[in-house]
């Protein structure tokens, strides 16, 4: 009575477990040693466990014995495999086996299969094999596809503006200014050169009207500097005569420079005439502090250009050279 029970308990068990089964597949390939895999869930999930179980029945006094399948990858596609495994149950016709699984997918596997394993059919009393076969191999329902993602994005970040700190904004400054001073020493150097690259391509005669030039352009008197003005006038006379006659002016006093003058043999005595009342002149507003006015300024301006141009006619005209 017991037994009876039991088996009418299991046969309804498997009955509901294979009508409550989403995905069925035959192993066997032999119609007397059924082989059935039940899958709970239509198609791999990869969110969660694969429950599948596998039954086979095989005639009375027999017995099916299956090696284990956790070994040699039988299960491919899977990252787990547990087994559940429980008594068979005989009945007057059959004997019937069930074996559980639980599995976990790999995502992103190529496929998920049971491969090919043997089959071993059993006397029921003496234990010895009677026959042996393989089972089909089972390609199990992968996971469905993912739907493509349309729309916009949901998320559409904005980039914040983060306030450099002061210590960035000194440096920034410090680089600028340094760079605008490069720049302007850079400038100055090479106003510099192109300067005295053209001084020296200049005649002493040409170079001297040039500083007086620039002398002009300073409007010492103007500004009451009248004193600076025959200090800087002097000096370009003094300049042009060392250059043209080799007489060392700038460093000698307007007495040492007047004798040196008069022993040069190429001064006349109305040139020396010229340059004495000139320079002495200039030394007492320079040294004595004497007053000079509009007219005096114009009246110098006008000897040193007339002296440096007659000067330089004189220095060029034929049998001079």
């Amino acid at each position: 009575m017991c037994r009876l029970l039991t088996t009418l308990i299991l046969l309804l068990t498997v009955g509901v477990h294979n009508a409550l089964a989403a995905y069925t597949a035959q192993l066997s390939p032999r119609k007397n040693y059924p082989i059935t895999l039940n899958m709970a869930d239509d198609t791999v999930r990869l969110n969660r466990d694969l429950l599948l179980t596998i039954t086979a029945e095989a005639p009375v006094n027999t017995t099916l014995q299956f090696p284990d399948l956790r070994a040699q990858n039988r299960w491919q596609g899977f990252s787990r495999v547990e087994d559940f495994t429980t008594q068979p149950i005989q009945t007057a016709e059959k004997t019937t086996s069930q074996y559980r699984w639980k599995l976990t997918p790999q995502p992103g596997a190529e496929r998920y299969r049971l491969a090919p394993f043997a089959v071993q059919v059993l006397d029921a009393t003496t234990g010895q094999v009677v026959d042996s076969f393989a089972t089909q191999p089972v390609l199990l329902p992968p996971p469905p596809s993912r739907e493509p993602v349309t729309g916009a994005y949901q998320i559409d970040p904005q980039p914040a503006y983060i306030s450099p700190a002061p210590r960035e904004i000194a440096l920034w400054i410090a680089y600028v200014l340094g760079g605008v001073l490069l720049v302007a020493l850079l400038i100055y150097a090479l106003t510099h050169i192109k300067r005295k690259i053209r001084e020296y391509r200049m005649t002493p005669a040409e170079r001297a009207l040039d500083e007086l030039a620039r002398l002009l352009a300073k409007q010492l008197p103007d500004h009451g500097l009248l004193k600076d003005f025959y200090i800087e006038i002097t000096h370009i006379v003094r300049r042009y005569i060392e250059r043209t006659y080799g007489i060392r002016a700038p460093n000698q006093t307007t007495d040492e420079f007047l004798a040196a003058v008069r022993s040069h043999p190429r001064f006349t005595s109305a040139v020396i005439s010229s340059l004495a009342d000139f320079l002495r002149h200039a030394d007492l507003i320079k040294f004595a502090g004497a007053g000079a006015n509009s007219a005096a300024v114009e009246a110098a301006i006008a000897s040193v250009k007339t002296y440096i141009e007659t000067d330089s006619h004189k220095e060029n005209a034929p049998g001079n050279n």
